[in-house]
């Protein structure tokens, strides 16, 4: 059964193993003709569930061993990525070449078990450096990588975690070299044609969903907290500017800690947009809209970022493309608003992906005029309170480079503090 590329290879692997069949309570191998019409009427559950039996049988068959230094095999992570070709015709999202499409899976595994942590799906151009950073490593790893990641600004991010780096050098070897070499690359090889299987065969099931309802939704997550008060920060590298945030019915008062001061902005929600006012000295004054994209407190965190201002734009419009509609293995639905106000602000249009079980609104992408992307916002972490409703605990803010948006120029972190439950 291995290296199987058709539904004639496996039909034929199976008729050269019709012994081993006859345990398994199956009198003939199935033909091209069985196999085709039960991939196509097959639900992806079926994948789920045998994965999960799998990983239930045989998942605690652990690498427990321990090398040099004492170093644990659960802390170990391998990074590495794999380009799986695809149909241009049929999947004509995953643009690659003129001729071919392809996607690339970035996976990070454990060298405890050989199973997945972590994974993120790209087109197929994407560098292994700017998959990476979509990856969260559990805290205190040690990573293995090629020279692919030779990234000074993704060693930073891990390093303020607490992460250790092992770029291919001698030191890669010392740690894995006959596990990695002879066995991992046959173990990911198999898990690549495994996932290619399960996105292919994946379908949703269309809903009417009312786009305001989501975009209220997404505000009482991420902005408005149920008129709680929040504290977070901002982090890039290892600093760190606290803020709060307060919403009061229609107005949300921010404020941020700059060079031991406290500075206030407030946001007041109008019928299809939303104004922001600074505040000093007790005297409002409305901001005027070339200075949303003001960075704050030496961050790359502007006034519109923090605010989350796009959120109370209207007239939104829910986009059907399958291809994209999954994030951090989530369906979402897939929201697109355009910028009631052309020109005020720094984005012209947003694109949100909003979870279609919970409402977490995992990912949003800001474009310019020009339908560059300028930056990308991604939740990493979410709390769930008492009462069943969720907010954002991590959100990571990337900047992207103008003359090539597949590449991460500046990044940012906004980390709120425990929310604490309703007050009745």
């Amino acid at each position: 059964m291995a290296d199987c590329q058709s539904l004639r290879d496996i039909c034929k692997g199976l008729e050269g193993i019709r012994g081993g069949l006859n345990h398994l309570g199956i009198q003939k191998a199935p033909s091209r003709n069985a196999l085709s019409h039960q991939n196509a009427k097959r639900d992806a559950l079926v994948f789920r569930d045998i994965y999960r039996l799998l990983h239930k049988r045989l998942g605690q068959q652990t690498f427990s061993c321990r090398f040099r230094e004492g170093i644990k095999a659960s802390r170990i992570m391998l990074l590495d990525s794999s380009v799986i070709t695809l149909c241009l015709n049929i999947f004509n999202w995953a643009h690659y070449s003129e001729e071919k499409g392809a996607i690339k899976l970035h996976t990070l595994f454990s060298l405890n078990d050989f199973l997945p942590i972590d994974v993120h799906v790209s087109d197929g151009k994407e560098s292994d450096n700017i998959g990476a950073y979509h990856l969260m490593p559990p805290g205190r790893s040690i990573i293995v990588t090629d020279r692919g990641y030779d990234d000074t600004q993704l060693w930073r991010d891990w390093d303020s975690r607490g992460q250790e780096v092992y770029v291919d050098q001698k030191k890669l070897y010392i740690v894995c070299s006959c596990v990695y070499n002879a066995y991992m690359k046959s173990v990911f090889r198999n898990f690549v044609a495994i996932g290619a299987a399960f996105m292919c065969v994946w379908a949703t099931a269309a809903q009417e969903v009312n786009v305001d309802d989501l975009l209220r939704a997404m505000r009482e997550m991420t902005v408005s907290q149920g008129n709680r008060d929040v504290m977070g920060s901002i982090r890039k590298g290892r600093n760190k500017v606290p803020f709060s945030l307060s919403a009061r019915g229609e107005t949300i008062v921010f404020q941020y800690k700059h060079d031991n001061v406290w500075q206030r902005f407030d946001v007041r929600i109008k019928e299809k947009n939303a104004d922001l006012v600074l505040v000093k000295d007790g005297k409002a004054q409305v901001m005027a809209p070339s200075a949303y994209g003001q960075t704050i407190a030496g961050t790359d965190v502007c006034y519109e970022d923090l605010s989350l201002r796009f959120l109370y734009w209207t007239g939104g419009k829910l986009i059907d493309d399958a291809g994209a509609s999954r994030i951090k293995g989530r369906d979402c639905y897939i929201v697109e608003v355009k910028n009631p106000s052309p020109g005020a602000g720094q984005f012209a249009w947003v694109r949100m992906w909003v979870d279609k079980e919970n409402g977490t609104t995992w990912q949003i992408d800001g474009y310019g005029a020009d339908g560059k992307l300028k930056k990308r916002f991604s939740i990493t972490s979410v709390q769930r309170l008492s009462d069943g409703t969720w907010f954002f605990k991590q959100m990571k803010l990337e900047v992207r480079n103008p003359q090539n948006p597949n590449r991460t120029i500046a990044l940012d972190y906004l980390e709120m503090e425990d929310l604490p439950e309703r007050t009745k």
